[in-house]
């Protein structure tokens, strides 16, 4: 009973290898996976008649499926016939390569039955979701079954190769399942435009440096690092003025006429900070602690007042959390003030420096008198 299983299994396995090696032939491997081109006719020859096919023939049995589970079903009774034929003559005579046999038949069995069933249902799924008179998108389908696009296109091909759409083709660039009608398309087919991953195939943001689906890098190194840089100096940018961004929405938020007053001031004097330091980013050093603890710390005690006065708190718990509102507002200010005022003595120094440099630069050069001697040239010049 095992060989004979094994001899069957073995026919109908290099049977089914050659038709789909001939329905290989058929198919092109280019961008359109597609019907191969017809030969052309010779010259002379007879002309045959137009033989218009439709878009869909619906196959009437799924026999390479139906064969696997009815021979994996007849493996399965052979195992377990072959059990029973073993332990039926006594357990002293059970040879242990009977039971092997046996145990390998159930094995296969099973597995065809499985791997059967487990196809069906997917190419039900598959087909359920086809248009019959139209294009499918295979990202669709590929959603609608649970499967990575390149194994929902490697399930719509076996498909085709078993003639479940006799006159469809997959289009690789754009994404679809085609179904023809005397060789033509039945719909328009819309240029897919997105991003593809290389790797999965499968759509991607223009810019993305990973795909989504897959994990793998989709960008070279160098646009990699490049696009971290930008990142980096975004959020750079954002955290200088994130500061700025709160007082705004302080502002917005509190409707009392003290409170919003001291935030525009401490909002225009942080700005001018601010545009200070781009103008030179070698201040930024001076304004970093101001930045990044002082403005905190008098936003969050803005905060504080702005839930204090919202809750159900008592009258003498606002009134305290206010003030400190507003003390913390005019020391903010206050050092704002002073830092501004330190910026631009700073400015000046240096402008100072820079031009008692000059002067003396181009009076070693001869371009320049001295102080004394143009005094001396206007004594002589007018004598008392």
């Amino acid at each position: 009973m095992f060989w004979i299983i094994v001899i069957i299994w073995i026919i109908i396995v290099s049977n089914n290898k050659k038709q789909e090696q001939a329905q290989n032939r058929r198919f092109d491997q280019g961008t359109v996976y597609g019907p191969a081109a017809k030969p052309k006719e010779k010259i002379g020859a007879p002309r045959q008649a137009a033989n218009p096919q439709p878009a869909y023939q619906p196959v009437k049995k799924r026999r390479s499926e139906w064969v696997k589970i009815i021979l994996g079903a007849l493996s399965v009774m052979g195992g377990i016939e072959e059990f029973t034929e073993v332990f039926s003559a006594g357990t002293e005579f059970a040879e242990v390569s009977d039971i092997v046999m046996a145990l390998i038949l159930v094995a296969i069995g099973a597995g065809a039955i499985g791997y059967g069933l487990h196809n069906m249902r997917l190419y039900n799924l598959c087909e359920g979701m086809i248009k019959k008179d139209g294009n499918t998108s295979i990202d669709a389908i590929a959603e609608a079954i649970g499967k990575p696009y390149d194994k929902t296109v490697s399930i719509l091909s076996t498909m085709l190769r078993k003639n479940y759409f006799p006159n469809a083709y997959i289009d690789y660039k754009n994404r679809v399942l085609v179904m023809t009608k005397n060789g033509q398309p039945m719909e328009t087919i819309v240029p897919y435009e997105g991003a593809l991953c290389p790797f999965c195939h499968r759509p991607v943001e223009k810019d993305a440096l990973f795909c989504e689906h897959c994990g793998k890098q989709i960008k070279n190194d160098e646009q990699v690092k490049e696009a971290h840089e930008k990142a980096a100096q975004k959020k750079k940018e954002e955290e200088k003025t994130k500061n700025l961004r709160e007082l705004d929405a302080l502002i917005a938020e509190i409707d009392e006429q003290e409170f919003t007053g001291k935030l525009r001031e401490l909002k225009e004097t942080s700005s001018k900070i601010f545009q200070k330091i781009e103008e030179d980013p070698e201040l930024a050093a001076s304004f970093r602690k101001f930045s990044n603890i002082y403005m905190p710390t008098i936003i969050n005690a803005v905060k504080t007042y702005k839930s204090v006065r919202s809750a159900e708190y008592s009258i003498d718990e606002t009134l305290e959390s206010r003030k400190d509102a507003l003390d913390a507002l005019d020391m903010g200010i206050d050092a704002a003030k002073k830092l501004l005022g330190q910026l631009y003595d700073a400015d000046q120094l240096n402008v100072s420096v820079d031009l008692e440099m000059l002067r003396r630069m181009m009076a070693a050069d001869g371009l320049l008198q001295e102080q004394e001697d143009i005094n001396s040239v206007q004594t002589d010049h007018h004598p008392s």
